[in-house]
């Protein structure tokens, strides 16, 4: 257990995790599974899609802490060092939906 002396910080750091945890494994092996399909792009650009739109629908909270605290870091930052799994996953995805695996 963490202890924070902001709660954002909770409440992202929560988010964060959350999406990884979920959105990583699903991204990665979804990608690995759509490989072995025929009508790959649109397979994997609807999995992008649909990642991306649970993702968004997730951070509620998040959205709130950014909408009152303008000076708040924003979270491409954060997406880029703390979601490794999600940002493998969706490189794959993107990668088969435009042709290039």
């Amino acid at each position: 257990m963490t202890i924070y002396s902001d709660p954002a910080e909770e409440v992202s750091t929560r988010y964060f995790r959350e999406i990884n945890r979920v959105a990583g494994p699903l991204s990665i092996s979804v990608g690995i599974g759509v490989l072995t399909m025929d009508g790959r792009p649109i397979i994997a650009w609807i999995t992008y899609v649909l990642i991306m739109f649970w993702c968004m629908s997730e951070g509620g909270e998040y959205r709130r802490i950014l909408k009152n605290r303008p000076n708040y870091p924003t979270p491409w930052n954060r997406i880029l060092s703390q979601c490794l799994l999600l940002n493998a996953g969706m490189l794959l995805l993107a990668l088969i939906a435009v042709e290039l695996v």
